[in-house]
């Protein structure tokens, strides 16, 4: 009883704490502003010279906190890469953020000029993340020099294969207010690529041929099937890529010649030789990935996972709360359901990239808010104020109704403990 009467206090004060701090529990609603833009060319390596737009709340004099939103290298500014991706996603997200007092940079990467439009297209497959890193690097001194863009009030966002520059660009710049990633690319060893075909692709196929046996008809099937976006293109592994006008195995992976994939005997022995001949590897290797930069990153750190990504994977990013144990200002948010784009999905093999949900949405766009207001009086000493953190929604959060209960019961069976220890009239003190 000694150890209830001594917490409930302390815990009421935590719990007081963290609704205080959490700007998504009693945050006035936002007054919604109209979004003006205007257009910025900047010179990127190679001497290409790209289109970037800056949206930013209309009629206001600013300057505004400002989120740079770094694209992939074959997505144009929109994030718009047809056929796999057809909705405006960084559009979107721009347009939804301007909408609450933020400005957003987005800009074309090197040799792309439109959705699906590339200038030079041989060259684009060799633009690698070092590239993409000194690019957003022009970048974000042209836009440093808007005087729209709150220069100590700056972010970088980056989001699957942009994660690698992003997060090196935060590293370089110090002076950042925030990084801000979705399905951030954590590790690059040879079993994260693995894991593409054994936790998305062969699960798809599976559902095609229980018996395990890959036939040319089954990989017609599975790539004219309503399977996600990565589940079908990695199908294509799968095949050979010398017949083009029909569908035949892959001879990598018909050891003994029957034209018959075996998943057993066949694919699964020989997944690590396929993916370390894969160039794309070599190409994610050219920079350190995100959990391998975490001590080298001093902004703010927001990190948005879905759990059904399978680009990325939940169970790798999750690793990335031992990386960043010792920063002080690490946000991590877990989403039920939702998928490479943040969008909600069945499950891995059905992931298909849209437009995000609004729930991540509403989350950066808090936290992005909350690193851009000054401190006003700072917090007693005694009483030090936690970092603002977002309600985590997936199963790692804080239930804080559940612990708004528990707390008042302490209070209450306080006040029980103390008024039963209270002397009764004409009793002895002593």
């Amino acid at each position: 009883m000694r150890w209830l009467l001594g917490t409930w206090l302390p815990l009421l004060m935590v719990l007081s704490t963290l609704i205080a701090s959490d700007p998504t529990l009693h945050a006035a609603p936002v007054v919604q502003s109209a979004i003006a833009e205007e257009e910025f060319t900047v010179t990127l390596g190679d001497g290409w010279v790209s289109r970037g737009k800056l949206t930013y709340p209309a009629g206001q004099a600013g300057p505004f906190p400002t989120v740079l939103l770094v694209p992939n290298p074959d997505a144009d500014m929109d994030f718009l890469a047809p056929p796999v991706i057809v909705d405006p996603i960084y559009k979107d997200l721009a347009e939804y953020l301007t909408a609450r007092g933020i400005a957003v940079a987005r800009y074309n990467p090197r040799y792309v000029t439109g959705p699906g439009e590339f200038a030079i297209l041989e060259k684009l497959f060799s633009v690698l993340p070092p590239d993409m890193l000194a690019d957003a690097d022009a970048v974000l001194a042209t836009v440093m020099t808007n005087p729209r863009v709150d220069r100590g009030r700056s972010f970088v966002f980056g989001w699957s294969t942009s994660s690698l520059a992003a997060a090196a660009l935060a590293a370089r710049h110090p002076e950042l207010a925030g990084l801000a990633l979705v399905g951030p690319i954590t590790t690059t060893d040879r079993q994260y690529f693995i894991e593409d075909y054994t936790e998305v692709v062969l699960p798809y196929l599976i559902t095609f041929a229980p018996d395990g046996r890959i036939t040319p008809a089954v990989l017609q099937a599975a790539l004219d099937g309503d399977g996600g976006s990565f589940a079908i293109g990695l199908t294509y592994a799968f095949t050979d890529p010398e017949v083009t006008d029909s569908i035949a195995v892959n001879p990598f992976f018909d050891k003994d010649g029957d034209g018959i994939l075996d998943v057993g005997t066949e694919i699964l022995p020989n997944l690590g030789a396929w993916v370390e001949q894969d160039p794309i590897i070599e190409l994610l290797r050219t920079l350190p990935n995100v959990y391998d930069q975490a001590p080298n990153l001093r902004p703010a750190v927001l990190v948005l996972q879905g759990e059904n990504d399978a680009a990325t994977r939940a169970r790798n990013t999750l690793g990335l709360r031992e990386a960043f144990a010792g920063h002080p200002d690490f946000t991590l948010k877990l989403y039920p359901g939702l998928g490479y784009s943040l969008a909600s999905v069945r499950s891995l093999i059905y992931d298909r990239p849209t437009f995000y949900s609004e729930q991540p949405k509403a989350d950066l766009a808090a936290w992005v808010l909350v690193r851009s207001t000054p401190p006003a009086i700072p917090a007693p000493s005694a009483a030090p104020l936690l970092p603002a953190m977002l309600p985590n929604t997936g199963a790692a959060g804080l239930d804080l109704a559940w612990l708004t209960g528990a707390a008042l019961a302490l209070l209450l069976a306080g006040a029980l403990v103390r008024r039963g220890r209270r002397p009764a009239r004409g009793a002895s003190k002593g």
